[in-house]
């Protein structure tokens, strides 16, 4: 018999800038290397088991995401993140280990850290230009979907972000919708913000954690 297993890892620093089917392709090297037996599928075409629940952009950190495997009820998963450790490149490293709790529907929301600064202009400068873009009516952006584009309105999904500014830069902590119903990527907001400031940021986009609807984190 074979249980769900999850594995929670961090994404960060040069690893941001793995693909998520170049991530798929590291994890499953790293089972094998690790001599971890996760199932592999049947049929003609088999391959590793390999799941990721809400899969990051490129060029974006994580620091508790998670992917599915599936091993014998009986594999002891206490030594698993050390044994993935190992063998996994700089900026990966699996967190823990148990069996699943719930399905990725359980998903609904993702919390995030953004840091914003910009080339000749001061942080408390672009904190003033970021409240005057916050106090719009509406900040429209375009979503693309699985069935195309469509326009939106992001305002309502910014009301609980706060903001922090020092000689770094501004930092945000925001959290938006994620999960199966509705997804929003920080990209959008920050798109619109550049846009709306007709200057290019730099950015560092963090995710901390992905939530169930109870605040806790997926399980």
């Amino acid at each position: 018999m074979l249980k769900t297993v999850r594995i929670w890892f961090r994404k960060v620093g040069i690893a941001k800038y793995i693909s998520h089917l170049d991530l798929n392709r590291c994890m499953s090297r790293a089972m094998r290397r690790a001599k971890i037996p996760a199932w592999v599928t049947e049929g003609f075409n088999p391959h590793l088991f390999l799941t990721f629940a809400l899969p990051l952009s490129l060029g974006q950190e994580g620091l508790q995401e998670s992917m599915d495997i599936k091993l014998p009820d009986d594999y002891d998963l206490s030594a698993l993140p050390a044994q993935l450790n190992a063998v996994l490149p700089e900026g990966l490293e699996a967190i823990r280990a148990a069996e699943a709790q719930h399905k990725p529907a359980a998903i609904d929301h993702a919390v995030y850290a953004l840091t914003l600064s910009a080339e000749k202009i001061a942080p408390e400068v672009l904190q003033d230009k970021l409240n005057a873009f916050l106090t719009q009516p509406e900040i429209a952006v375009v979503k693309k979907t699985k069935t195309g584009e469509k326009t939106m309105d992001l305002k309502p999904y910014l009301t609980g972000m706060s903001v922090a500014a020092d000689a770094d830069g501004l930092h945000l902590k925001v959290t938006l919708p994620a999960g199966n119903a509705i997804n929003i990527n920080p990209s959008l907001f920050i798109d619109a913000f550049e846009k709306y400031i007709g200057h290019e940021l730099r950015v560092r986009v963090v995710r901390e954690k992905i939530c169930e609807k109870d605040g806790k984190i997926f399980s």
